[in-house]
């Protein structure tokens, strides 16, 4: 079920990058020649996967190591300015790349494709992570039921419908790639997993917003996945 979860959704939302790709190299070093030198706001564009650090002011007439603050800001692509634990924004490897790359301190670190009311999701993920990690989504799934699977009670209560819409989960999707929290990208296509589980194809390509299948796409559907047209 998981494979088909991958196979049916766009591959650019469910790929997760790799850090140590050549790709996010390429994002790191041309955050470092495009830093931004506003003083006043002291900001790095979290698009190019800008580098910074969150350090306090160092003692200008010593050596000590630089103090860093215990929350850091980031500024949604509505302009929207959130607080998130700086230990807690570690676990994504963008945010943790941007605070450890960077040769000076700054303010705020800008995520123009994330909107404040997916960063809030963003942030409360990762700050629950922080405080609790989840436990390994395996594969395949040791259960029945999303629940089975996903026994921590505030990580399946994180995803359900009453907290998060479908447009919502796909946005996380989204997030999690372009910040680089695979925890929280398993989660979501996890509990997307399921949710397809009980549909037939057609429910299933309305859900995805999928174009209609060709009869050879729907012929070798049937024959990879013939247990969805069980009841035809």
């Amino acid at each position: 079920m998981w494979r088909l979860c991958n196979d049916l959704l766009p591959s650019s939302l469910t790929t997760f990058e790799n850090p140590k790709s050549q790709t996010h190299r390429n994002r790191l070093h041309r955050a470092k020649a495009r830093t931004n030198t506003n003083t006043n706001t002291n900001t790095r564009t979290m698009e190019d996967a800008a580098t910074t650090t969150t350090g306090a002011n160092a003692n200008a007439n010593d050596n000590d190591d630089v103090k860093k603050p215990t929350m850091l800001k980031l500024r949604a692509k509505d302009g929207e300015i959130l607080e998130i634990d700086a230990n807690a924004a570690k676990l994504s490897t963008v945010l943790s790349d941007a605070m450890e790359s960077g040769d000076d301190a700054i303010d705020c670190i800008d995520v123009p494709r994330v909107t404040s009311r997916s960063l809030k999701n963003d942030i409360a993920f990762l700050e629950m992570y922080n405080k609790t990690p989840m436990t390994e989504i395996k594969t395949p799934f040791p259960g029945k039921t999303f629940e089975d699977v996903v026994p921590q009670k505030e990580y399946s209560d994180f995803v359900n419908k009453e907290n998060l819409s479908d447009e919502m989960l796909f946005e996380l999707i989204s997030d999690a790639n372009f910040l680089g929290i695979e925890e929280l990208l398993r989660l979501v296509i996890c509990k997307i997993t399921f949710i397809l589980q009980a549909m037939n194809p057609e429910e299933m390509r309305q859900y995805l917003h999928l174009p209609k299948m060709t009869k050879e796409e729907e012929a070798r559907a049937r024959e990879e996945h013939d247990w969805m047209y069980a009841d035809d």
